[in-house]
């Protein structure tokens, strides 16, 4: 595998997870209360 470019980053599991966090999103495991707010 390439290594990849700073977009495709956000495409993984991991680089979406570290992606969200930059900009500053608490990350939580999906819950009861989360589904019948949203």
């Amino acid at each position: 595998m390439r290594p990849l470019l700073d977009d495709e980053e956000v495409f993984t599991p991991n680089g979406f997870m570290h992606f969200i966090r930059r900009l500053g999103y608490r990350v939580t495991p999906p819950s009861d209360n989360m589904k019948s707010t949203a």
